[in-house]
């Protein structure tokens, strides 16, 4: 059986050196007190075209209590589970969301299911972490990988990305309120960075007393505390000042990192990304396995006739890639690198291998962070 998995690089390149970006406020902070929630249930991926679960008890008993709740009742053991799918239910809800909004949900395989691809997810409760309903999720899923082919003797399979994972949009339905918005009625805000860093957090703060004098002061690298002006606080507009001050754009600056995700084979680098002199060689060693289902059909004899039989004919192929060396100049950018990279015929799987061994060398100079 083969595997080929999509693969796919972005890379954050067009700042030069020492260049900084000017973003708001309100995409790179959030107010402390309006914090989120989190849910979780568990429901039935229907219409999915034989990429259902195999374990048929996982599944039996919860689409028999739902047809029942329909005054259907048919036997449990009839039912086939190939074309449904148990699933999780995972949805982030935003502190001082109101009964009746509607909130986007995640939803994961629990059982053996290839792929959720076609499925529709049948109407089920959703649960706060207190275990008390907080909403109703139902919808068709969005699955952003695939699965083709068949598993078993003789059989290949295709998978893209991870099929066994999807979303819906606007899905769960909230039954009750979720938190509130007591941090509006202060006379005193934390505005929150998402991305901790000294230079955002004075940066922020130089612009906000800029436009509101004596306001804000930086707690930390994380925190920026502003002191909502009485003409705001006597008027009941304190969502006007947070409006105001999100549309305030500072000057931001970041660690240099790079994130690999490895499970799609992304990789994403930083604009601050540097690299030192160096070497690199890569080499690999491919193994291929071909399976292919072949019937014997032997001739009848005087014991009685031939048996038909089916089998798995398989064969192996083993080879390794020519490694080059590539030279890397001293404190290069990521261009370059990638171009150096490209030149070797690196995946993007290899190199989250060479970025690795680059960091541990000390000859990339930024964070590595994997998902």
């Amino acid at each position: 059986m083969k595997k080929i998995i999509a693969i796919l690089i972005c890379l954050a390149i067009g700042l030069s050196a020492g260049e900084k970006i000017k973003l708001r406020i309100k995409d790179k902070t959030k107010i402390k007190g309006s914090k989120d929630y989190f849910a979780t249930g568990y429901g039935i991926v229907t219409g999915l075209n034989g990429t259902g679960d195999s374990d048929e008890a996982l599944t039996q008993h919860t689409v028999n209590n739902l047809l029942k709740n329909m005054n259907i009742d048919i036997p449990e053991d009839s039912i086939k589970a190939n074309n449904i799918a148990a699933v999780m239910i995972t949805a982030r809800i935003a502190g001082g969301s109101q009964k009746g909004e509607y909130v986007d949900c995640t939803i994961s395989t629990i059982g053996d299911a290839e792929s959720l691809s076609g499925g529709v997810l049948m109407a089920s409760p959703i649960l706060g972490t207190n275990g008390e309903l907080i909403g109703i999720a139902q919808g068709k899923l969005l699955v952003g990988g695939a699965s083709y082919g068949e598993k078993g003797a003789g059989g290949n399979t295709v998978v893209k990305n991870v099929p066994t994972v999807a979303s819906i949009k606007n899905a769960m339905e909230l039954t009750r309120d979720v938190g509130n918005n007591d941090y509006l009625k202060r006379d005193e805000l934390s505005f929150v960075l998402l991305d901790p860093d000294f230079h955002s957090a004075k940066s922020i703060v130089d612009v906000i007393n800029e436009t509101f004098t004596g306001t804000a002061i930086a707690d930390s690298n994380k925190v920026v505390r502003v002191k909502v002006p009485q003409t705001f606080v006597q008027q009941g507009k304190v969502v006007d000042f947070i409006a105001k001050v999100h549309e305030l754009q500072f000057e931001s600056d970041n660690v240099a990192k790079v994130v690999m995700n490895e499970t799609t084979g992304t990789i994403v680098f930083g604009g601050e990304v540097k690299i030192s002199e160096c070497a690199i060689t890569q080499g690999n060693i491919i193994v291929n396995v071909d399976s292919l289902l072949q019937v014997s059909q032997p001739n009848s004899s005087v014991r009685g006739p031939g048996v038909t039989t089916a089998f798995a004919n398989s064969t192996t192929g083993v080879s390794e890639d020519k490694s080059t060396i590539q030279h890397v100049p001293n404190l290069t950018n990521v261009k370059d690198l990638v171009q150096a990279l490209n030149k070797l015929g690196v995946t993007p799987r290899d190199m989250m291998s060479i970025l690795s061994e680059m960091r541990n060398a000390g000859v990339l100079h930024a964070e590595l962070q994997m998902k």
